[in-house]
């Protein structure tokens, strides 16, 4: 973390997900309300779908995506990344692109384990993290890979 250029983001990207991880293991084994459970889980993994949308994502990898919905119904993603000139550390995008994959893989874990023991309850708030976190992952290896076509197509045009 000492090598971090922004790790103060850092840690933004990684609280909320743990947050709502811990939040549904801790609780969940107490036996506290089911819906309080799924209210709580839901508006942290919106917190960190936020929070890794429009913040961490352009600080710590360079990149930002969103879509939109035209005036024909059809939708249209929209990618952004660095300029030229500006580089991104090591350290951050790791924390990125780590954060960025572990959150949906545990909720994914989490929702395998609800389904075997039957726990529909469980499994919907797994699939509410799962599906807001892969949104966020999905958006993100489109926008890393239009950066990286970008970026070659600007090589070649140069030499």
């Amino acid at each position: 973390m000492s090598k971090a250029a922004n790790p103060t983001v850092c840690v933004f990207h990684l609280l909320f997900k743990i947050t709502a991880i811990v939040v549904y293991l801790f609780f969940s084994l107490f036996g506290v309300d089911k819906s309080f459970i799924f209210i709580l889980v839901t508006i942290l993994s919106a917190f960190d779908f936020w929070t890794v949308k429009n913040v961490s994502g352009r600080i710590l990898a360079g990149l930002r995506w969103w879509s939109k919905i035209k005036d024909d119904g059809t939708e249209e993603w929209i990618f952004e990344s660095l300029g030229e000139g500006r580089t991104v550390n090591g350290v951050d995008k790791w924390f990125f692109w780590t954060g960025l994959y572990l959150g949906p893989v545990t909720w994914l874990v989490l929702g395998i384990f609800a389904l075997i023991s039957f726990n529909l309850n469980a499994f919907t708030v797994c699939f509410v993290g799962m599906a807001l976190g892969g949104t966020n992952l999905y958006g993100y290896i489109r926008c890393d890979k239009d950066h990286k076509n970008n970026v070659k197509m600007f090589a070649f045009e140069k030499a």
